[in-house]
């Protein structure tokens, strides 16, 4: 998968647009530890409970932990909320949250995150497979136990949990 790169601005400000730089592969992106954008989905219960997908033991990053409902890169070309509709339903609601930073030696990315309210029952089988809806303090359990990807920390901080 192709990717843009962006130039790191000294001081990132949320929502702020960012320089261009060069096209890539994702993986070199990662390689190089550039700066790329990448999406995130979380959706929320009648319960407000968040909707978090167990990573797998096998996965290269952050294995076993876990994480936003959907992440993925931003597909060139595109932008935070057009690569996102690609997974979901074509009549599910999105509200944006904002944007964070990540940089951790793994990623080096700004995150837009969106929020969805869903019933599981909207939800196909396949697509809940390796995903349960969290309770906040079920959540906020597993960040201080280190069981989260810094991206559900960062979106967790978005929605104003700690």
């Amino acid at each position: 998968m192709k990717i843009q790169t962006y130039k790191e601005p000294e001081n990132w400000q949320q929502n702020k647009i960012l320089i261009k730089d060069i096209i890539v592969e994702k993986e070199e992106a990662h390689e190089d530890n550039l700066l790329h954008l990448s999406t995130h989905l979380l959706i929320v219960n009648g319960n407000g409970e968040l909707m978090c997908r167990k990573r797998s033991e096998d996965e290269f990053r952050y294995k076993g932990q876990w994480t936003t409902t959907i992440g993925t890169h931003v597909e060139l070309g595109s932008d935070y909320f057009k690569t996102l509709k690609k997974y979901l339903p074509n009549d599910m609601d999105l509200k944006y949250m904002g944007e964070f930073k990540l940089n951790d030696g793994f990623e080096n990315e700004v995150c837009g995150l969106y929020v969805a309210r869903l019933g599981e029952e909207r939800l196909s089988q396949k697509f809940r497979n390796d995903r349960s809806f969290l309770s906040f303090e079920t959540l906020e359990r597993f960040i201080c136990e280190e069981k989260t990807t810094p991206h559900l920390k960062y979106a967790y901080g978005l929605l104003g949990g700690k």
